[in-house]
């Protein structure tokens, strides 16, 4: 957004930010109806690891989906798509 101001386009800066403030609220939107709607559900996974004494399942499942699922996909979009530091920011 700061481009488009910073050239003058206040017309394609407006609609930038608009652009921004609709993915903003449809994803909260989303976030609060899956928690809304899904509370027990979210709560029962909860309440499996504990309540049975597994909190290492869910140790397991974090350092394995976090080490196996988001670095490698972290590691091809910085390095192949040469994406580097930009991530989801490049313009």
């Amino acid at each position: 957004m700061s481009n488009e101001l910073g050239t003058g386009n206040i017309g394609r800066d407006k609609n930038a930010m608009a652009v921004a403030i609709e993915h903003s609220v449809i994803l909260a939107l989303i976030v609060v109806w899956a928690i809304a709607f899904g509370h027990d559900i979210w709560a029962g996974f909860f309440r499996l690891a504990r309540g049975y004494g597994e909190q290492h399942l869910a140790v397991l499942a974090n350092l394995g989906t976090f080490y196996f699922i988001g670095m490698p996909i972290a590691a091809v979009l910085g390095f192949k798509v040469k994406l580097y530091a930009q991530g989801i920011f490049r313009c």
